[in-house]
């Protein structure tokens, strides 16, 4: 455990920066030469990605020689002593210029690298179909993106024989038989048709993302994300650091809890409360009631046109109703949502399956669950967006993307002696995404957080 009499809030240790050929026949430690750097990982992306400034007395850009295909392996130890190693691969070096005007012996230059698996499987297209196969799979979307992850992502990085441990996939378990044709798409670009695709009867919002954070690759919707932070021992990526648990009071559970203080005292002894407390958090957004009444965010209603017996069959869908004391906080009052946020958004799906249960007639694919993705996944991504709060917390390596955390916040003017929780913006937030900044010795995380879907 770091002692917090003596250790500042926010110190990392950089303990390596490796940087070898394509072959992995030589390497270069440039440690030294490193001042700043970021990892950047989110729900949003489909890989890990970040850069890192490099200052040059050596030449050792022309000399190793360094060429966009190099990969580097980054170890660290947090205030924690928690320590990790990441690899990715070097694609891109840019603003390659003297460190300063009347000096040229020190070059100056940024190089971009993501994970590994990205560049194995860019060079790689899909067309195939995806069907049920006894023996093989179970026909459901989540079966495929198995499939997918290790032929694509995995497999290529396996072979290469260049040493690179692969990451774990966790997916969660959709509903529904499907069929799918993909049609010459990037293995990211198969894996997004499924998230959008993608259909379980245990998720409200059916928030379906593939991504990779630094511990791991998800499939999953938020609400899955919360249940692993809960039932497991970790964050929503299997870990957790005990001390971390017990330093936010929290015993049952190992969600962590963040607070803001405005305690003026920074002195040695409060360094590791300091560890748990944000740096900045920012409500910038509370409401813009022009965009509710025009987007349909509140009522929309699916059209499914059946050709075939030439009808048309209408699916109504009040976010109100479905979310109200729920999921989330909904600025507006019953009274304006009846007589203002009325405009229904619409969507025209052609019905081209067999309804469920169905033992004849035409059947061009299984159910898709059209009404269901079309309506409350609309409504809710809209939502989603709106209660994003940005932050900023001191680092450390057991919070990444998909992490769950409990905020803690004061009423504004409350007493300090009768402070009152502030419960419109306190509560349980996923971390959408993490921004890893390390400069020189100190570790921040500049964190997305929202709460849509995941708690009240």
């Amino acid at each position: 455990m770091a002692d917090k009499g003596k250790k500042q809030v926010g110190k990392f240790t950089l303990d390596s920066f490796m940087i070898s050929n394509y072959e992995r026949t030589k390497n270069i430690e440039i440690r030294p030469l490193v001042h700043i750097f970021n990892i950047e990982e989110s729900m949003l992306n489909n890989s890990v990605r970040g850069s890192v400034t490099v200052y040059d007395g050596l030449n050792i850009l022309k000399s190793f020689p360094f060429i966009g295909e190099e990969f580097i392996e980054i170890t660290y130890t947090d205030y924690f002593e928690i320590k990790r190693t990441d690899t990715f691969f070097v694609y891109s070096i840019t603003d390659v210029r003297y460190s300063k005007e009347a000096d040229v012996s020190i070059v100056e230059y940024v190089m971009h690298f993501v994970s590994v698996p990205k560049v194995y499987s860019d060079n790689r297209y899909i067309a195939k179909t995806y069907k049920f196969i006894k023996d093989v799979n179970q026909g459901l979307i989540s079966d495929y993106v198995e499939e997918t992850y290790k032929e694509y992502f995995k497999n290529p990085v396996d072979r290469s024989n260049k040493k690179i441990k692969t990451k774990e996939i966790v997916v969660e378990k959709t509903d529904g038989v499907q069929k799918y044709v993909i049609p010459n798409y990037s293995p990211e670009e198969t894996m997004n048709f499924f998230s959008r695709h993608a259909f379980t009867n245990s998720s409200d919002s059916n928030s379906w993302r593939f991504f990779e954070n630094r511990e791991k690759y998800y499939f999953a919707t938020y609400e899955y994300m919360e249940t692993l932070a809960k039932n497991n021992v970790g964050y929503g990526a299997n870990q957790i650091d005990p001390k971390l648990a017990a330093a936010a009071n929290r015993k049952e559970t190992p969600i962590p809890i963040f607070r803001k203080s405005d305690e003026p005292d920074l002195t040695p002894e409060r360094q590791h409360e300091l560890m748990h407390e944000f740096v900045s958090i920012d409500f910038s957004y509370r409401v813009n009631t022009i965009d509710d009444i025009n987007s349909g965010s509140y009522n929309r209603i699916t059209y499914e046109i059946d050709v075939m017996n030439g009808t048309v069959s209408a699916s109504e869908y009040n976010h109100r109703n479905k979310y109200k004391e729920k999921k989330l906080k909904l600025i507006h009052t019953d009274k304006f949502l009846d007589d203002m946020v009325t405009y229904k958004a619409r969507n025209y799906v052609m019905k081209d399956y067999a309804a469920p249960g169905a033992t004849n007639g035409y059947e061009l694919r299984n159910f898709p669950y059209y009404t269901e993705l079309y309506n409350a996944k609309s409504s809710y991504f809209y939502h989603y967006e709106r209660n994003k709060v940005p932050a900023t917390i001191y680092g450390r390596n057991s919070i990444y993307a998909g992490s769950i955390i409990d905020v803690e916040l004061f009423e504004t003017g409350s007493k300090t002696d009768k402070r009152k929780i502030d419960e419109e913006k306190s509560g349980r937030y996923i971390i959408e995404s993490v921004n890893n900044i390390f400069y020189e010795d100190d570790y921040t995380q500049e964190i997305i957080l929202t709460r849509s879907g995941i708690g009240a």
